[in-house]
């Protein structure tokens, strides 16, 4: 199972966009301390809570610095928490379009409009994607069923 997600993250890592009716874009992330730390964020009450990452290249090496990145859930119509948005290096939420002009710059994808997706792919990576991944899914849902 290992290697698949391996060859699947070899062969999509990075931003890329694909030249296909389900083009999509996504960029890979590493998570110092663990992406098993989203799951408190993404499941509380609130939805939002803060954490480190750091943005990987397709050959998965750092290419940046150690940033602090605020996750909220947001729609619109919702209001968001600036006081930690402000604080934070970037932003990752869906619906980037109804964001201040300020906090649009600093979400992960700026031009976005509508909802993003995270998967974790292991205990430190995570991917965020403009769409749904089919295959992320796939392999996802395989893994729960054997571990």
């Amino acid at each position: 199972m290992w290697r698949i997600v391996c060859l699947m993250l070899f062969l999509l890592s990075g931003c890329v966009s694909l030249n296909t009716p389900n083009s999509y874009q996504y960029l890979i992330f590493e998570v110092p301390a663990g992406a098993n730390q989203l799951s408190p964020i993404l499941n509380s009450e609130y939805q939002e809570g803060a954490f480190e990452m750091i943005p990987l290249n397709k050959k998965l090496e750092a290419e940046g610095d150690t940033m602090r990145v605020w996750v909220e859930h947001f729609a619109p119509g919702s209001s968001l928490n600036e006081n930690e948005a402000r604080f934070a290096d970037a932003l990752m939420m869906c619906y980037p379009d109804h964001l201040p002009g300020w906090a649009i710059n600093k979400h992960v994808f700026p031009w976005h409009e509508g909802q993003i997706y995270l998967y974790t792919l292991s205990e430190d990576i995570v991917v965020v994607s403009t769409e749904r991944i089919d295959t992320f899914d796939l392999v996802l849902l395989a893994k729960r069923r054997s571990g």
